[in-house]
């Protein structure tokens, strides 16, 4: 790591207004519906093919409480402890403008981000999470149904349908399987690559960063970032929190707080994507590039 670099990002650039903040731990009111996913699952399950599939995700309010982050951890295959696990998805769930409807951010083992609208169906205990999207690749354009009871806070199962549509073809069900609520624990041991080269600008910012700044009117801001790459290389994410205050007068200083969840992306034509989601419940999309003649700053553009 270049010790003297600086990172210009969401972090330290864009100044937003504060205010409106959640107490930690809970959800804004158009999260509520989806409390009950809070936690941590594990799904053992059987592909239409026969395959056996496991799976563990944690679900977690951040930022307040304006979003909920999911992580996926997948172990394809019988469910034997010397098989591979990859962290497959990081999921953050953002309200839409339309209520009911959430939009899933997933960013994918393979460096993939997109975005997939689901919406609550029913009520009650026939509640479910709904979406669907359009699969590339070996699927050949074939549409995925995917259909996730939403269990009330506490309740220990919640059922799990995938459904496919070749083009052309008929719908068929191709995993019928329930989710059961677990006790947190560490995320599973994964194996581990080197970073993608295309997000090589962002090799020597990794780690853990603090800076002391002030707004405008004169009120500090401390700052800590770190950055981390996905454990096999394919994206980047960062935290950020921060305090308001004087260090010197103590009874100026507010609490530390979750700021923003960032990710970085890389896109076409070798740019580098940044997606933050912020604390006011915001989210921003920039690209992040070097400054001319300025070989140790990076900047985002939004």
């Amino acid at each position: 790591m270049i010790a003297d670099r600086t990172l210009v990002c969401a972090c330290a650039s864009i100044i937003l207004a504060l205010g409106g903040r959640a107490k930690a731990g809970s959800l804004v009111a158009p999260l509520e519906p989806l409390e009950g996913l809070i936690g941590t699952w594990e799904v053992a399950g059987r592909w239409e093919g026969g395959e056996e599939m496991w799976a563990r995700t944690t679900y977690a309010p951040i930022l307040g409480g304006r979003f909920i982050e999911g992580r996926t951890f997948v172990r394809d295959g019988a469910a034997a402890e010397d098989r591979p696990v990859s962290l497959r998805y990081q999921t953050i769930l953002a309200p839409s403008d339309e209520p009911g409807v959430y939009l899933a951010h997933n960013f994918k083992g393979d460096g993939a981000y997109e975005v997939v609208a689901q919406e609550v169906e029913g009520t009650g205990a026939g509640a479910a999470l709904v979406s669907s999207w359009r699969m590339g690749g070996g699927m050949g354009g074939a549409m995925v149904g995917e259909r996730l009871g939403l269990p009330s806070p506490g309740e220990g199962t919640m059922g799990w349908e995938v459904r496919v549509t070749p083009p052309g073809g008929a719908e068929r069900l191709v995993l019928d399987a329930a989710w059961r609520r677990v006790a947190a624990s560490a995320d599973p041991e994964v194996a581990r690559g080197a970073i993608d080269a295309r997000l090589g600008a962002l090799e020597q910012v990794g780690g853990t960063w603090e800076r002391s700044t002030a707004w405008p009117d004169g009120r500090r801001l401390w700052a800590r970032t770190e950055v981390s790459a996905h454990p096999e290389g394919s994206y980047c994410g960062a935290n950020v929190l921060a305090r308001e205050g004087s260090d010197d007068a103590p009874e100026t200083l507010g609490e530390t707080y979750h700021r923003y969840r960032t990710f970085y992306v890389a896109g076409d034509g070798g740019v580098i994507r940044e997606i933050t989601f912020t604390h006011t419940g915001d989210v921003m999309e920039g690209v992040l590039g070097a400054v001319p003649n300025e070989p140790n700053v990076l900047v985002v553009t939004y």
